[in-house]
């Protein structure tokens, strides 16, 4: 395998990681993490928590956990009226489930990853910029006698 085509594959399942995050999330049901902290390792779900394929990507990854008082009017959020498919879940009373903790680390190397890689972006561009001016400050045509 040729360095590009490393460096191509690297790239696209950069992508695939990333487009998986934003179209993925964790909803909790009522009494979620509110409920279940301080409990330590061994608590239960509360409703239930469910990975779920979001109807529209975004950067939020956890949703619900209490239900808040709401005007009758406004319109219901996604998560509270059931507008996604359910990946994976958890029903209630059941320990935590197995698939959380690495949900979330994936999650924040992404995250990392993103960060770690426009410093490189940017250090690579601010390299080259230093580079061509010091090409500029050569003459030309330099001339030797």
């Amino acid at each position: 395998m040729s360095r590009t085509s490393g460096r191509m594959a690297l790239e696209l399942v950069f992508a695939a990681v990333s487009v998986f995050y934003l179209c993925t999330a964790v909803v909790v049901g009522a009494g979620g993490p509110a409920t279940l902290a301080g409990q330590g390792a061994r608590a239960t779900c509360g409703p239930g928590e469910e990975l779920v394929l979001k109807p529209y990507p975004s950067f939020r990854s956890i949703y619900g956990g209490g239900e808040a008082s709401r005007e009758a009017a406004a319109p219901r959020a996604w998560w509270r009226c059931g507008d996604y498919q359910t990946l994976r879940g958890s029903s209630a009373g059941t320990p935590r489930p197995v698939w959380l903790l690495p949900y979330f680390l994936g999650y924040l190397v992404t995250l990392a990853s993103w960060l770690l890689a426009a410093a490189y972006l940017a250090c690579r561009q601010v390299w080259r910029l230093v580079r061509l001016s010091d090409r500029r400050s050569e003459p030309y045509f330099p001339v030797s006698w």
